[in-house]
């Protein structure tokens, strides 16, 4: 049976916090968005995964890359 992968907690919850502090009002983009920048990942075709909460050390797209899942299923 197929499991699907999910985004790591740790990363959901940072997300939640950052757009929550948008939403009053904060201007935290450029802050978030260094925050962020360590937990992606860059495959072979220059997009970038996260890290799966279910699967330690699998992400959430192959080394190869979104871009190229993407057109493979089409």
């Amino acid at each position: 049976m197929y499991e699907p992968l999910t985004v790591d907690n740790k990363i959901i919850a940072f997300i939640r916090e950052y757009s929550g502090r948008e939403g009053f009002g904060e201007n935290v983009r450029e802050e978030a968005s260094r925050e962020l920048r360590r937990y992606l990942i860059k495959t072979d075709d220059g997009s970038y995964t996260l890290p799966s909460q279910k699967l330690s050390g699998k992400t959430m797209h192959t080394i190869h890359g979104a871009i190229g899942e993407a057109y493979e299923k089409c």
